[in-house]
């Protein structure tokens, strides 16, 4: 294979840039991930400065950073992100937090979360599913995400409305209980509906949006500030 069919093959794999405290610790995990054929660590860091000096030329699609990395603050992040709005970033952990700090992270702009004790085969899932716009983070700490949100300011949930993004009065209703972190079964009764129609309603919506899934649906209203 010639240095260009190379560099065309490189390219087509989802390019990481990979945030680790330790040298080794980032060698064992850049191994684990570049399992997959379809990922690459394209560069490794070693502290947050490290980030904001590299991403300047760089050409990466996603970041796996540690929280414990030296210099990490989640206010740093939050402007990084802000600035950058196509970033994908999935956190590693060394250990389970409470939740408030995952709330926290979440809130930050980033995409998930993993814990670096995971298997292999977990964390590949984790870095994919985050590159396709997926929020790699348990159900719980999405709902107090949403409700956080919401209790700061109850009127933000009346953006969601037909005006803004094209949906029925019916799937605006249905879009809210959702960012309450409402079931389907709950959406139904609050609405006095069939289970069946909610999920109809769900199906148009996602369809319009483009979403796949309520955790996209989620990420989209974050990323176009309704809630």
């Amino acid at each position: 294979m010639t240095e260009l069919a190379r560099a065309e093959v490189k390219e087509k794999k989802i390019q990481i840039l990979l945030g680790c405290s330790s040298s080794i610790l980032g060698e064992g995990i850049k191994k684990l991930i570049e399992e997959d054929s379809e990922l690459n660590v394209a560069q490794k860091i070693n502290s947050l400065l490290d980030v904001f000096e590299h991403y300047k030329n760089s050409s990466v699609n996603i970041f796996v950073i540690e929280y414990e990395l030296p210099g990490f603050e989640i206010s740093k992040i939050k402007n990084l992100i802000k600035k950058n709005s196509h970033i994908k970033l999935l956190i590693l952990l060394n250990k389970d937090y409470e939740d408030l700090i995952l709330v926290r992270i979440i809130r930050a702009g980033a995409s998930g979360y993993i814990l670096k004790g995971s298997d292999s085969i977990h964390l590949r899932k984790a870095v994919k599913g985050v590159y396709a716009n997926e929020l790699w983070v348990e159900r719980r700490i999405l709902a107090r995400v949403v409700k956080d949100v919401i209790n700061e300011n109850k009127a933000d949930t009346e953006k969601v409305d037909n005006t803004i993004v094209e949906l029925t009065a019916a799937e605006s209703k249905i879009v809210k209980l959702v960012l309450q972190g409402l079931s389907n079964r709950s959406i139904a009764d609050s609405l006095y509906l069939s289970e069946k129609t909610v999920k109809f309603h769900l199906y148009k919506t996602f369809k319009k949006l483009l979403v796949k899934n309520r955790s996209e649906l989620i990420l989209y209203c974050f990323k176009n500030k309704l809630i």
